[in-house]
């Protein structure tokens, strides 16, 4: 064999050798896809469970908020329906407590005036059972002198039955009086159980003030009248915005020029500028 045979000879056995190598590496190669391919797939198949599985807990959840939404939707319905009916009630109470200041205003004034008639009717019924007293006595004398003077007795009988007669009627109106003081009495009493201090709405002065500002968060307003208007501590302001009536502050805390006053009773929004005043 010639030198050229061999090297084609040796040429021809690398190729087959290279070949062979090849081949092996892709039977590898392809093995190692076919085990990708099944792990992938298998992948695949976990991940489109999960996905029906999420989907399902997806919709299980969904359908609970959508239940819970209905349910908070019909108690923000119920809510609403009880903040409008607590507004209409706290409504009529600020009118019924209005008309009840005004009552207790009215009585506090006839029961001064009742005290001055009945302190009035009293000095009088004492005068008079004085002056009583001194004609009994110029009676018992008229009766020792009627010898002496029977026309002078008789004037002062007469005198005696007029006297009794006034002392009679004087005692009537006394005890008249003094019922109105026993009647107006227990409607202050009355006044004071609905939660009023009649005393407090006779000696707070007629102060009228300004709103400076309000505080909804904390409940509290800043009058621009202080110690140096008369203003004091558990002085309470109604306060208005023109004709509308918006509720009722006490005053906490006092300084020269300006007081602080909590929000008692609220009838509307209070603003700056809103007029409060002490006076009925």
């Amino acid at each position: 064999m010639s030198s050229i045979g061999k090297i084609f000879v040796v040429v021809n056995l690398v190729l087959a050798l290279l070949l062979l190598g090849s081949l092996g590496a892709l039977l590898n190669a392809s093995r190692a896809t076919k085990a990708e391919v099944a792990s992938l797939e298998q992948q695949v198949a976990d991940l489109e469970a999960h996905k029906t599985q999420s989907s399902s807990d997806f919709a299980s959840q969904k359908r609970a908020l959508d239940s819970e939404k209905r349910s908070l939707e019909s108690a923000k319905q119920d809510l609403e329906v009880e903040r409008d009916n607590a507004m209409r009630s706290a409504a009529k109470e600020a009118v019924d407590n209005q008309q009840l200041r005004d009552d207790v205003s009215k009585l506090s004034v006839n029961y001064e005036l009742l005290q001055s008639d009945l302190s009035a009717a009293q000095q009088r019924n004492t005068d008079l059972q004085d002056s009583n007293d001194q004609y009994r006595d110029q009676a018992q004398t008229a009766q020792n002198d009627a010898r002496e003077s029977l026309l002078a007795r008789r004037d002062l009988e007469d005198q005696i039955v007029g006297l009794n007669g006034s002392i009679e009627i004087l005692d009537v109106e006394l005890t008249v009086a003094m019922d109105r003081a026993r009647q107006a009495e227990r409607l202050v009493d009355y006044a004071k159980t609905a939660g009023f201090d009649p005393t407090m709405l006779i000696a707070a002065p007629a102060i009228d003030a300004l709103v400076a500002s309000v505080d909804t968060e904390y409940g509290f307003v800043i009058l621009d009248k202080g110690s140096s208007d008369a203003v004091e501590k558990g002085f309470t302001f109604d306060v208005y915005r023109g004709p509308d009536y918006l509720g009722q502050v006490r005053v906490d805390t006092v300084n020269d020029n300006y007081s602080t006053a909590r929000i008692m009773l609220s009838n509307g929004t209070m603003r700056a500028h809103d007029r409060a005043t002490t006076r009925l």
